[in-house]
């Protein structure tokens, strides 16, 4: 089972949350019934809580997509618990909460309470700045098991650099430590397998840094979007992609960030379900597209957004790094209204060069 796979301490977790296990048995069951119905059936909910973010990270895909417009509009405590009810029901059974950095919430142990969190496999991605032994055990306790800290470079002075946070990476390695001595909750380092690191080593340097910390680490497709728009020379060729394969093949090393997924094949859309701060529901951070507002049911989107990417065709690598089959299947309609490549650039659907439309 996916979440077996994903977490080598799954059994520890199905411990502490046995509600969890039977979370899970559910979604088998409804996955198997919907498929005879032709439904997909997700197993995570992606929830961005904020945009807002205090490092300024040279690759970051929410850097224009916080406003003061959608902070406003973020969704309140009744609209949380409403999608927390409907992902349950559409069988979600692992949430993942992320930003921006989800830690800047002052309600964050609230939002956490809203998803059933002893039968729900929780994690947060953070930058971790914010967080001490205090609120890890704090965390914890409201029901996290995976805290998701960014590592950008196995480098102290590259990886403080790039998130313009001073000490960030020996603070991090701080947190790997006070999580490998807190029961009940683990440490999972994510990183972007930029070109650089897979050539030059820094992306194996940061496995054998999770092996001696005791975490497991999850790698990410780098995409041209955010602060790398148009900066396709970050994306990876195949012979950078035939090398993370063979990286992933380490022992609790995986592809794809969330927790890490045991395959390469990009779960959004499918697997996943992803929901900005203000309710638009998006296969993925890198795809700002929105397929409706969880005002209008979380489920009636998904199923709009699963048939959009069945029709871009099975088994991608990464959707947003492959988006020309997405655009020929969902967007033809709005492409032959928009005037150029430009056009569909600014609205984040296109990732070729405006040079080569």
């Amino acid at each position: 089972m996916r979440v077996v796979l994903q977490n080598p301490g799954f059994a520890q977790t199905a411990t502490r949350k046995p509600g969890l296990v039977a979370a899970v048995l559910r979604h088998r069951v409804l996955r198997s019934r919907r498929a005879r119905q032709g439904l997909q059936t997700p197993s995570c909910l992606e929830y961005a809580v904020t945009y807002a973010c205090q490092a300024r990270c040279s690759h970051c895909s929410a850097s224009t997509l916080e406003s003061l417009d959608r902070e406003r509009g973020r969704l309140d405590r009744d609209a949380v618990q409403r999608l927390a009810r409907e992902a349950r029901q559409l069988g979600i059974y692992e949430v993942n909460l992320t930003g921006g950095e989800p830690t800047l919430r002052k309600d964050l142990e609230e939002i956490i309470a809203c998803f059933a969190p002893r039968s729900t496999f929780i994690g947060i991605n953070t930058n971790g700045q914010l967080l001490d032994a205090d609120r890890v055990r704090s965390l914890r306790d409201a029901g996290v098991d995976l805290l998701k800290l960014s590592l950008d470079s196995p480098d102290p002075a590259e990886h403080d650099e790039n998130r313009c946070l001073p000490g960030n990476h020996a603070h991090v390695l701080g947190l790997l430590r006070t999580l490998r001595s807190t029961r009940g909750i683990r440490g999972h380092i994510c990183s972007v397998a930029t070109p650089t690191a897979i050539r030059e080593g820094g992306a194996r340097k940061l496995v054998d840094l999770a092996a001696r910390e005791g975490a497991t680490i999850g790698f990410t497709l780098p995409v041209a979007v955010g602060r790398w728009a148009g900066a396709y020379e970050h994306t990876l060729d195949q012979n950078d992609l035939a090398r993370l394969r063979r990286l992933c093949r380490a022992p609790h090393t995986f592809f794809q960030g969330s927790v890490g997924l045991s395959s390469f094949a990009c779960p959004a859309g499918r697997d996943d379900v992803y929901v900005t701060p203000d309710g638009e529901v998006l296969p993925c951070p890198f795809l700002q597209r929105s397929f409706g507002g969880v005002q209008g049911g979380l489920e009636p989107a998904f199923g709009r957004m699963a048939e959009a990417v069945l029709r871009a065709g099975d088994g991608s690598l990464c959707l947003a790094a492959d988006t020309q089959r997405y655009m020929k299947a969902e967007l033809e309609p709005l492409l032959q209204a928009t005037p150029g490549c430009a056009t569909e650039h600014e609205q984040g659907f296109c990732r070729r060069p405006v040079a080569e439309a």
